[in-house]
C-alpha cells in the first residue's frame, strides 16, 4: 500500500516530523518573544530565546505526525526575521535612532584584505 501525504500550505513533511518556517520580527528575534504558531491540532505556545537569527531551527517535541509506534514526530521552527515592506514616520525615526545608536555591523569581517 501506498501513502500520498498532499502538499499543505504550511508545513513541509520530513519524514514523521513537520517544518514549519517561522517569520519572526527582528525586536522578537533580539529581544526574544512568546508567540503562538500553528500545530496540526491548535495554536500551541513557543519562546524565541533572545538574540535568535535567521536560519536558528527550534524543535518542538511530538508536535509531527504520528508514527506506526503510536509516537509523534517533531515540529521543527526554521525562523527567519522578517522586516516591513513600509513604516510610519515614528517608526523609521525609531529605526534610524537605532541606526545611530547601534554599534552592529552585520558585514563584519568581510571587507577585511
Amino acid at each position: 500500500m501506498t501513502l500520498t501525504v498532499a502538499k499543505h500550505r504550511l508545513f513541509k513533511v520530513v519524514g514523521d516530523d513537520l517544518e514549519l518556517r517561522l517569520p519572526v520580527s527582528p525586536w522578537e528575534a533580539v529581544l526574544g518573544a512568546k508567540i503562538k504558531v500553528p500545530s496540526l491540532e491548535k495554536l500551541i505556545p513557543v519562546k524565541i530565546p533572545p538574540l535568535t537569527q535567521t536560519g536558528a531551527r527550534l524543535t518542538v517535541p511530538a508536535r509531527g505526525l504520528p508514527t506506526a509506534d503510536g509516537k509523534r514526530g517533531n515540529l521543527y521552527l526554521l525562523v527567519e526575521v522578517a522586516t516591513p515592506k513600509w513604516v510610519t514616520n515614528a517608526e523609521r525615526e525609531l529605526f534610524e535612532r537605532l541606526a545611530k545608536a547601534s554599534s552592529f555591523d552585520p558585514r563584519w569581517g568581510m571587507n577585511d584584505e
